[in-house]
C-alpha cells in the first residue's frame, strides 16, 4: 500500500512539474516566433511544440534524472560501505522476526557492521496485520533492531531502496554479494540460495543445532521426567538446552530427575530427539 502511495506521490509531483514548465517554456517559444517573425499559425505551432517539450521534460526525464540520481547516491552508499568494512552482516526477515540475534550481538560474536535493507522493513510492515501472532513477532522485530542501534557496536545501518525487486531473495543475494555480506537468517531456501552463489550465510537453526548437547547411544545422562509419553509406560523430559528425550518405562519417574541411557537419536524437522531407558535415580 505504501509503494502505491509513494508511486501515486510522484506522478502527481511530475505533472505538478510538467505544468510549471510549460508556461514558461511556450512562451520563450512564442517570443522567438515572433521574433523572427513567423506567422500567426507557425506561432502557435512552435508554441504548442514548446509546450509539448516542457512536458516531455516534466514527465519523463526529469524522474529519469532524479531516480538516476537516487540510484547513484545508493550504489555509492553500498561502495563507500563496502571500502569501510571488509565483511558486513547482512539481516533479512525471518531473522529479525525471530529475535534471537541480539543475544549474539550481546555475546560480541556478531563483532562487524549489520545491515538491513529497506525492503526487508517493509516486507515486514507488511506482515504486521496478517495475524495477531506476526503482530507481535513484528512489533519484537522493530524492538530488537533499536536495541541494536542503541549498543552502537557493531553499528547497524538501513540502506534505502525505492524500487521493488522482482523477489526479496534475489534482492538479498545481489545486495550482499554487492556489500560482501554475510548473510544471517533462517530460511532454509535462502540458505541454500545462497551457497550456490558462494555467499558466506548463517542460518540461526543450524547455530542453534551446533551449540546443542552432544549426547550418543549408550551415553548417560541426566534428566527430569516431566510429563508422559505418547506410548505405555513412556516419558518424557527435556534437557538444558530444550533437546527433548523419551524414556522407556520412564513413566513411574515422572516430576524425578533420573540417569538415563541413550538408545537411539532420531533427527526430526524440530531437531533431535533423543530415546533413552531408565538407569537409576540420579543423585541428589
Amino acid at each position: 500500500m505504501a509503494k502505491k502511495w509513494e508511486l501515486h506521490l510522484k506522478r502527481i509531483i511530475s505533472l505538478v512539474i510538467a505544468g510549471s514548465l510549460a508556461f514558461p517554456i511556450g512562451s520563450l517559444f512564442r517570443e522567438i516566433a515572433e521574433k523572427n517573425q513567423l506567422s500567426h499559425s507557425l506561432s502557435l505551432l512552435v508554441t504548442f511544440a514548446g509546450v509539448l517539450i516542457a512536458l516531455f521534460l516534466g514527465l519523463v526525464v526529469l524522474p529519469f534524472i532524479t531516480e538516476l540520481i537516487s540510484t547513484q547516491f545508493i550504489a555509492v552508499k553500498l561502495f563507500s560501505l563496502r571500502l569501510r568494512s571488509k565483511r558486513t552482516y547482512l539481516l533479512d526477515s525471518s531473522c529479525i522476526l525471530d529475535g534471537r540475534v541480539i543475544e549474539l550481538v550481546k555475546m560480541g560474536i556478531l563483532e562487524r557492521p549489520i545491515v538491513i535493507s529497506s525492503i526487508t522493513l517493509d516486507e515486514i510492515s507488511r506482515l504486521k496485520n496478517t495475524s495477531d501472532t506476526y503482530q507481535n513477532r513484528v512489533k519484537r522485530g522493530f524492538e530488537m533492531i533499536e536495541q541494536i542501534k542503541k549498543l552502537k557496536n557493531p553499528p547497524l545501518r538501513v540502506l534505502p531502496f525505492s524500487k521493488p525487486p522482482k523477489t526479496i531473495r534475489e534482492h538479498l543475494i545481489t545486495l550482499a554479494k554487492q556489500i560482501k555480506a554475510t548473510i544471517i537468517t533462517l530460511d532454509a531456501s535462502l540458505t541454500d540460495l545462497a551457497k550456490t552463489y558462494r555467499i558466506p550465510t548463517v542460518n540461526i537453526h543450524e547455530l542453534a543445532n551446533a551449540f546443542r548437547i552432544q549426547i550418543l547411544p549408550k551415553e548417560q545422562f541426566e534428566v527430569l521426567l516431566s510429563k508422559p509419553g505418547k506410548e505405555a509406560n513412556q516419558a518424557i523430559g527435556y534437557l538444558d538446552d530444550g533437546m527433548m528425550v523419551i524414556v522407556e518405562n520412564g513413566k513411574p519417574y515422572i516430576n524425578q530427575r533420573i540417569i538415563a541411557e541413550c538408545t537411539s537419536l532420531l533427527q526430526s524437522t524440530g531437531g533431535k530427539i533423543i530415546f533413552g531407558r531408565y538407569i537409576k535415580h540420579a543423585e541428589s
